[in-house]
């Protein structure tokens, strides 16, 4: 009877440590929606995203929760490639980002990072001692709404039991640009964190799917701040809500 628990105790931890994931668009399971595997609680290997039809979306691998190499994104009958790699700053603060993106400014401390592609697309990755969310929040509506025209806005706060967070999604126009800025904003351990990307209205697949990539499994401190494995509570910004709203 011993021998059979510790071998049936064995197998469970190994269950728990490597083991496949599958999660589905239906109760009755029988539409795939995401397949891969977890070991020690991070994805690795092989993943595949599959729309409704069931055709692959997304394809790509993961080593030890990072995004490495080729991933294939599908759009109808356009494919396009991303080709994921890993940054790590001084600052603690691990994330991948998408090759083709040039390392053009960085404060000497990591504490700000700038990356860009020609004139298509900049990305800005800031790190900083905390006030505050709130506060964060304020300050960074107050620089958006003061510097540009916002004609569309669409913000949520995000929980997900461990880590809070939240996602801004704007339109705007002025400062000679015009098109999205999506920003991530939260904390850690006494650190704030905040990712602008901003990029022209165009192939917005592609550059929704490189912000998407960055932000997931984005790490600080070695904790992750967005797991997309962990269930999440999404709650509206109303106050952030507008329409065709001017700067003031």
């Amino acid at each position: 009877m011993k021998y059979v628990l510790i071998v049936s105790s064995c197998l469970f931890l190994i269950a728990c440590r490597d083991a496949s994931y599958r999660t589905y668009y239906d109760q009755e399971e029988t539409i795939l929606k995401t397949e891969g595997e977890i070991l020690d609680g991070v994805q690795v290997g092989n993943w595949k995203y599959y729309d409704s039809t069931g055709k692959v979306d997304i394809e790509g691998e993961f080593d030890q929760g990072m995004r490495t190499g080729q991933w294939k994104y599908n759009q109808g009958e356009q494919q396009y490639v991303i080709d994921w790699v890993k940054y790590e700053s001084s600052q603690g603060l691990v994330f991948n980002y998408p090759s083709h993106l040039a390392l053009i400014d960085s404060i000497s401390s990591g504490s700000r990072l700038c990356f860009s592609h020609g004139e298509d697309d900049l990305l800005q990755i800031e790190i900083f001692g905390n006030k505050g969310k709130d506060s964060i929040l304020s300050v960074f509506r107050n620089l958006i709404y003061t510097s540009y025209k916002i004609i569309w806005s669409d913000c949520e706060s995000i929980e997900d039991g461990i880590s809070q967070y939240y996602y801004l999604r704007l339109y705007i126009e002025g400062n000679g640009f015009s098109g999205f800025m999506y920003t991530f904003i939260s904390e850690w351990n006494g650190k704030a964190v905040i990712v602008e990307y901003l990029y022209p209205n165009k192939d917005l697949a592609f550059y929704n799917s490189i912000f998407s990539g960055v932000i997931d499994h984005l790490k600080i401190d070695n904790h992750t701040l967005v797991d997309p494995i962990r269930s999440v509570t999404v709650v509206p910004l109303d106050n952030w809500k507008c329409e065709n709203k001017e700067s003031e």
